[in-house]
């Protein structure tokens, strides 16, 4: 059994073993936000009204923000750099708790209605109960998924034991067909908006350098990390995809993807093994 504890967001087997989060997972594919050069690079564009063709005079953009930042005065450019900071960390925190609160309440709404729509094939499923310890703020449902009804799954707990890998699909629709289990995986996305492309086309690290680095490949990883998981369990994906609000995002399964970097996890753990032991 994989169990959830939502304060530390921590995953733990029964062995009480850690288990990285898919999220984490994903995010060490992603290049770093140099939270210092850009709040330094708005914050010269705040002070300074020509900063746009300024910049332009100096052989990069990074090289013109290290030199008028070195001619700037510091108290004036550390405050501004500081308000920046702030506003982004305030945004980041505001952003995490509309969502939480976004999740739960579509949680509740599905528990209510009892039978919710599949989006991707328009037939109705009925939802099913996950029905959670009070020492966890969530639980799998059982060692084997396959064994699961068909049926909508709200916030079930996935897992993979070989890679020690983990988290929560926000909907998860199992059905059988002809003997085969299919399984589509849906999520909820509040972000301001989806982006496409990377900013200034920048990719993600190796070995995902082909893939760019914007929120809609980071949740289309993501999701096919879940759909990949529960494939593991003998289930066939079909269909996968992400809300934002009332708009459904259909995304591609990135097995091939997943797979390539869940080998570098791999061989994380058997060093913590080894080091460990």
């Amino acid at each position: 059994m994989i169990y959830f504890k939502d304060k530390e967001h921590e995953y733990i087997s029964e062995n009480n073993e850690k288990y990285t989060s898919v999220s984490s997972f994903i995010d060490n594919y992603k290049p770093k936000f140099d939270t210092e050069y850009w709040s330094t690079y708005k914050a010269l564009e705040k002070i300074l009204p020509n900063f746009k063709a300024l910049k332009k005079k100096y052989s990069s953009e990074k090289v013109a923000v290290r030199s008028l930042a070195l001619e700037m005065d510091s108290a004036l450019l550390s405050d501004t750099i500081n308000e920046f900071k702030t506003l982004w960390k305030n945004k980041s925190t505001s952003s995490s708790a509309k969502g939480t609160l976004y999740h739960k309440d579509r949680e509740k709404m599905a528990y209510v209605r009892k039978v919710i729509e599949n989006p991707f094939t328009k037939s109705p499923a009925r939802v099913i109960k996950v029905e959670k310890l009070s020492k966890y703020d969530n639980q799998s449902l059982t060692k084997d998924l396959y064994q699961l009804e068909d049926g909508f799954y709200p916030e079930l707990l996935l897992w993979n034991s070989k890679y020690r890998l983990a988290g929560q699909a926000d909907k998860v629709y199992i059905t059988t067909v002809k003997n085969i289990r299919y399984i589509d995986v849906d999520d909820y996305k509040t972000n301001n908006k989806i982006d496409l492309k990377g900013f200034k086309g920048e990719k993600m690290l190796d070995p995902l350098r082909h893939l760019e680095n914007c929120n809609y490949i980071n949740y289309s990883l993501k999701i096919s990390t879940y759909a990949w998981m529960l494939e593991q369990f003998g289930f066939t994906v079909r269909h996968l995809g992400f809300h934002h609000y009332n708009t459904l995002y259909k995304v591609n399964y990135l097995k091939e993807e997943i797979e390539s970097i869940l080998h570098s996890l791999n061989f994380k753990n058997e060093i913590k093994n080894l080091v460990s032991s």
